[in-house]
């Protein structure tokens, strides 16, 4: 059941979504209007976060942003971006020089599985 929330429903599934296909419970940090998360993927690091519009309130044009940063090879970055419409991640090189990508609410297209046969 959808909450009334919908980056709350999307965290709960990109959340199960990262601990059925990687093993991983990240532990979550909050800063100024966003949340995120940093986790390993094949020995390499990879922050998430999860934005959310001042004083969570759903924008017209989007209700959440997810911002991933990795350093290259994306590999993780590239199974986020399949659920997304193609191009939709505005990319950008950060100073430490890992790549960042942002993606809106309304380019997801494949909401990410959080729930496996038998659970």
């Amino acid at each position: 059941m959808a909450s009334r929330d919908p980056a709350a429903d999307f965290e709960r599934q990109l959340l199960a979504w990262l601990h059925i296909t990687f093993g991983i419970l990240p532990e979550g940090r909050q800063g100024t209007n966003a949340e995120w998360w940093e986790i390993e993927i094949d020995g390499a690091p990879v922050a998430i976060g999860l934005v959310r519009p001042d004083g969570r309130e759903p924008q017209p044009e989007w209700d959440w942003l997810l911002r991933v940063e990795q350093s290259e090879p994306l590999i993780f970055l590239s199974l986020v971006a399949d659920h997304f419409e193609e191009g939709a991640g505005l990319r950008r090189r950060m100073p430490n020089g890992r790549i960042r990508v942002q993606f809106k609410s309304t380019a997801l297209r494949h909401p990410f599985v959080d729930q496996i046969e038998g659970t």
